[in-house]
């Protein structure tokens, strides 16, 4: 049986080796590397080839974050866990606008960590109730001004609206980049143009404006 092959990014070797130790008793999971940050996990990818990785959050020189980011800017077949114990509303928040399939407390119980990881490499997603609760918070009005004030009207050129397409699609930067022919730095420029202009501060909140406001979006 083909097992799934993992990476472990964490800043604590005990902890990278305790669960390596865990995950490597199931029959069908494999931890294949460790990296101690962003940048030891950048360096090391080149040259194996996990499926999915489970990216602590706080970690120095580069964070888990960050990390994500351009991991999956670069790789897009492998899949992230945010796996931390700092699970505060912000981090969630941007673990899922960077396109972590889901987020984990390190306190949670070993087999809602296997269960989670085989949804995600058969292509699912894992999102708690509480997690839930947290990004739909996120997403109502930051105001309490009157509606025509907090009403969006956005005008979108047809590249912008091609793009809000392909976020809500589920496409990454690069895969975006690669089906309109562009660099992935142009994109990264795109996506912050329309953050700016729809008024919203992550890609989540940026596709829920658009689906609330979908009649008000005007191609220029």
């Amino acid at each position: 049986m083909s097992k799934i092959q993992l990476a472990i990014v964490d800043d604590h070797e005990m902890v990278r080796k305790a669960f390596r130790r865990l995950l490597n008793l199931e029959n069908d999971l494999e931890v294949m590397l460790e990296a101690e940050n962003g940048i030891d996990l950048l360096q090391k990818l080149p040259k194996s080839n996990p499926e999915i990785i489970l990216m602590d959050i706080r970690m120095p020189k580069m964070n888990g974050i960050e990390a994500t980011d351009k991991v999956l800017s670069q790789y897009q077949n492998i899949k992230i866990i945010a796996f931390t114990q700092f699970d505060d509303e912000q981090n969630i928040i941007e673990m899922y606008s960077r396109g972590a399939k889901a987020f984990l407390c390190k306190q949670c119980e070993p087999e809602e960590l296997f269960k989670v990881i085989r949804i995600v490499h058969k292509g699912g997603a894992y999102l708690t109730d509480q997690n839930l609760k947290i990004i739909q918070s996120q997403l109502k009005p930051r105001s309490t001004q009157s509606q025509e004030s907090s009403c969006f009207i956005f005008e979108l050129t047809a590249q912008e609206m091609k793009i809000i397409q392909l976020l809500q699609a589920g496409k990454t930067s690069k895969e975006i980049a690669s089906t309109l022919k562009l660099t992935i730095k142009t994109i990264r420029t795109y996506r912050e143009r329309l953050l700016k202009k729809t008024k919203t501060r992550n890609v989540v909140e940026l596709l829920n404006a658009c689906r609330e406001e979908n009649s008000n979006i005007k191609p220029l």
